[in-house]
C-alpha cells in the first residue's frame, strides 16, 4: 500500500465572490446570507469576501445597412434591444475582455440587417476599461460586467435595396 502525504500549509487563503442580483445590485442582507452559506461550506482559514460587480458603461457607435423591405424604426429598435440585453450585467458572463466580434454578431443577428460597415465600442470611464486597439474591450478589474444602455448607442442606418 502506498500513501501520499500532502504538505500542510499555514498560508491563509483568500477568495472574492463578485455578485450582481436579478435586475440590480444585491442588498447587504443578501450578501451576508451568501457569505454565511459559502463560509459554512469552505475550509478553515479561507477568507471570503463578497463584492458587488463593477459595471462598465460602454458606448456603441455603428453604421448599419438594412434591407429596404424593413422599417428603419423597427430595425433600429431591434438593434438597440439586442445590444442592451446581450451586453447587460443581468445576462453577460464575467470576463476580462469583450471581443468586438461579439458586437458584430449581435447586430448582424437582427432581422433586416444586411451588413455592418463601421463599429466601435468605447468605455465611458477609461480608468476601469480600455479599447485594446483592435476594437476589443479590456476590463482592468476582476468582477466587471458590461452595461450598454440605449442612451449610449449611436446607430446610423442606411437603406439597402436587396431585391
Amino acid at each position: 500500500v502506498q500513501t501520499c502525504a500532502l504538505p500542510i500549509s499555514d498560508e491563509v487563503g483568500y477568495i472574492t465572490i463578485f455578485v450582481y442580483g436579478i435586475g440590480g445590485f444585491t442588498t447587504a442582507e443578501q450578501k451576508t446570507d451568501l457569505l454565511v452559506d459559502v463560509s459554512g461550506k469552505s475550509v478553515a482559514g479561507l477568507e471570503i469576501g463578497i463584492n458587488d460587480a463593477r459595471l462598465i458603461e460602454l458606448d456603441v457607435f455603428a453604421t448599419v445597412g438594412y434591407s429596404s423591405q424593413y422599417e428603419s424604426s423597427v430595425v433600429l429598435s431591434n438593434i438597440k434591444s439586442i445590444l442592451g440585453s446581450y451586453f447587460s450585467p443581468a445576462t453577460y458572463r464575467f470576463s476580462d475582455t469583450i471581443k468586438l466580434s461579439e458586437f458584430y454578431a449581435a447586430i448582424s443577428s437582427v432581422p433586416g440587417v444586411v451588413y455592418v460597415t463601421e463599429l466601435s465600442v468605447v468605455p465611458q470611464d477609461l480608468t476601469i476599461a480600455q479599447n485594446d486597439g483592435s476594437g476589443n474591450i479590456d476590463f482592468f478589474h476582476k468582477g466587471s460586467l458590461p452595461n450598454v444602455s440605449s442612451s449610449g448607442m449611436t446607430i446610423t442606418l442606411t437603406s439597402v435595396n436587396t431585391q
